[in-house]
């Protein structure tokens, strides 16, 4: 992931230091987080690159004695073409005088010598999400960096909400994994004891086969048990059955465990060829679909579709029974999960029931994001 998929934009930044260590640093840790670079070692190529470049941001270094960086930050600061145009100063800040004429000048910050790597990152990122205005800038400038800014401060929350869930989602599988693993032996080797003693105790005529069969019981009421909350942390048959698969015994257990709502299932193989990301992400909206229904919805029947359509994967629930909802605010309330999934992988859904209408709950998400 890159810089530019969060701010949806390229970002360029000039870095000016006459320094050839502390600029082969800052450029090369800067370019590996995917900022556009560019870099100068003296007055007149800061000067010329601006003029012509424009950047983003301005990161002023260490500059030759023609013209030291102050003059040169207030020379930009007096343009109007590039007044509004950031400058953070990375310079040694030995004690406040040096800390004042920073701001002075007209810079927004400083990072002060020696450099190091987690506070560049970390001051950079922070300006550059601090909307910039020219000085001559009227209302529909205002406006338009405003409404640059908040999409911006969307599109870098959707990003890290992505991030959250698929790092939650791989932590899931390897604990479901390892659970698996252990409690499963665990319980084989338990059951294997119960048997050897329910053998034991019929050959000698013992009174113990009695317990040895309610041990054997309550370990295959334990391993199933288990198996749920395995299913719950990460849906392991999704390497088994495929997407498809997992989806439709994902409704016939919901189906079986309700007890008084027929559904049907349907669902097109292709599917199965999305990559992890979305299929897990389409079963967690599926399952919180249906646990949303048991509680808030009235039907006796419920279609559940899973399709491609134009580039788009398209998951619908439907019921056409007229009594539906016992409360719609609390369903459109309890479908908050989904909506943020729905929100990180750039879809959209839709909920609607009218009255003697039935329930329609559709999600879409786009194959043509850049999540796939």
């Amino acid at each position: 992931m890159k810089i530019s998929d969060i701010h949806g934009t390229e970002i360029s930044i000039l870095i000016a230091d006459d320094v050839p260590e502390d600029l082969a640093l800052l450029s090369g840790l800067l370019s590996d987080y995917g900022y556009s670079v560019r870099v100068a070692t003296d007055g007149a190529s800061v000067l010329q690159l601006v003029g012509s470049l424009f950047p983003n941001l301005i990161l002023l270094g260490s500059l030759p004695a023609e013209m030291d960086n102050f003059q040169l930050c207030q020379q930009l600061k007096s343009d109007k073409r590039t007044n509004y145009i950031p400058i953070i100063f990375v310079n040694q800040m030995n004690d406040g005088v040096s800390r004042l004429q920073v701001f002075e000048a007209g810079g927004v910050d400083y990072i002060a010598k020696p450099l190091v790597p987690a506070e560049v990152l970390a001051r950079v990122t922070q300006c550059m999400c601090m909307p910039r205005l020219p000085s001559s800038a009227d209302n529909d400038d205002i406006a338009n960096v405003i409404n640059e800014a908040c999409e911006r401060k969307l599109r870098q929350l959707r990003w890290l909400f992505r991030k959250t869930i698929i790092s939650m989602d791989q932590e899931r599988k390897i604990f479901s994994q390892e659970l698996r693993d252990e409690v499963f032996q665990l319980m084989s080797v338990i059951k294997l004891d119960a048997a050897l003693i329910h053998g034991e105790a019929q050959a000698k005529e013992m009174n113990c086969k009695h317990l040895a069969g309610e041990v054997s019981t309550m370990a295959n009421r334990a391993e199933l048990y288990v198996q749920t909350i395995m299913e719950r942390l990460y849906p392991l048959l999704l390497e088994e059955l495929g997407l498809l698969g997992t989806l439709q015994q994902l409704v016939s257990d919901w189906e079986s465990q309700i007890g008084t709502v027929t559904c049907s299932f349907s669902g097109q193989e292709c599917v199965d060829n999305l990559d992890d990301w979305c299929q897990i992400n389409l079963y967690r909206i599926l399952q919180e679909a249906l646990d949303n229904v048991a509680l808030h919805v009235e039907v006796r029947r419920l279609d559940i579709i899973v399709e491609s359509v134009e580039g788009d994967i398209r998951l619908t629930l439907k019921s056409d029974d007229e009594k539906t909802l016992k409360d719609i605010a609390s369903f459109s309330r309890s479908t908050l999960g989904i909506r943020e999934r729905v929100a990180a992988m750039e879809g959209r859904i839709m909920l609607s029931s009218d009255c003697g209408q039935g329930l329609l709950l559709q999600v879409v998400l786009p194959l043509s994001a850049h999540w796939h």
